[in-house]
């Protein structure tokens, strides 16, 4: 089942953080005319794959292709997290890379029921990484690409039940060649969006040592993108500044 694309609407320009107060790549990738700006345009504009990204496999086929490139951005960038998925050898295998056209959000209510993760330490502690896609490259963010066998994709279907499949433009880090790979995104107008969106929410706690730790595994540079790139469900606030405030990462 294909979806068309919501786009939400975020200011233009380049965010400080990921890549600096300037423009997201050396080509100038904010400007409209720019190689980097032209994908991100038109790889926006293809539909979303809707859970259980009925034609997958076929649509990987049509291309030539024997596994799903896929981007991690939150708990798979935790290589202990994705073996659960697919094998410690894939996922220790995975490279990082920066990707363009959404923002990093914690925005998806978790199910404490069905949940791998400990419940809530606050009533409102229960949000897991998003992605919010924007079709902006000034909004990036870092994270992994796990090149995933198709007989694994059962498991990751199960493990992502209420997230589409999109695609969206990526370089490999210290890299400017621009490719393009799928990500998962939970989004307004799907039956997971409408259970599971909530802006209200702050991160669950076991979640985000998961998510940080695997950032951290990939050294300093990447763990302070990570913290620059991934937001509160506002869109706004960094997790950077929320977990000094809250003490989360003493």
């Amino acid at each position: 089942m294909t979806t068309q694309r919501k786009r939400e609407a975020t200011p233009r320009g380049p965010r400080k953080g990921i890549e600096g107060d300037v423009d997201v790549s050396a080509e100038g990738g904010n400007s409209p005319d720019s190689g980097l700006a032209r994908r991100v345009r038109e790889l926006s504009q293809e539909p979303l794959l809707a859970h259980p990204w009925e034609g997958l496999e076929e649509k990987l086929a049509e291309e030539g292709r024997d596994r799903l490139r896929l981007i991690g951005y939150g708990s798979l960038v935790n290589a202990n997290s994705a073996a659960v998925t697919v094998t410690e050898e894939i996922a220790r295998r995975a490279l990082p890379v920066i990707a363009y056209g959404a923002l990093r959000v914690f925005d998806y209510r978790m199910d404490p029921a069905n949940s791998r993760y400990q419940g809530p330490d606050t009533p409102d502690a229960l949000a897991l990484l998003n992605l919010r896609l924007t079709g902006n490259p000034g909004d990036c963010f870092n994270g992994v690409v796990i090149e995933t066998p198709l007989e694994h994709l059962p498991a990751l279907r199960d493990r992502e039940s209420d997230y589409s499949l999109a695609r969206i433009a990526f370089r490999n880090w210290n890299e400017s060649e621009i490719q393009s790979a799928w990500v998962l995104s939970c989004v307004e107008g799907t039956p997971g969006g409408e259970l599971r969106l909530d802006r209200t929410l702050t991160p669950n706690r076991d979640y985000y040592r998961v998510c940080r730790d695997g950032a951290e595994s990939f050294g300093t540079a990447f763990l302070d993108a990570w913290l620059d790139s991934a937001f509160l469900g506002d869109g706004k606030m960094r997790v950077r500044e929320w977990e000094r405030s809250e003490g989360v990462a003493e």
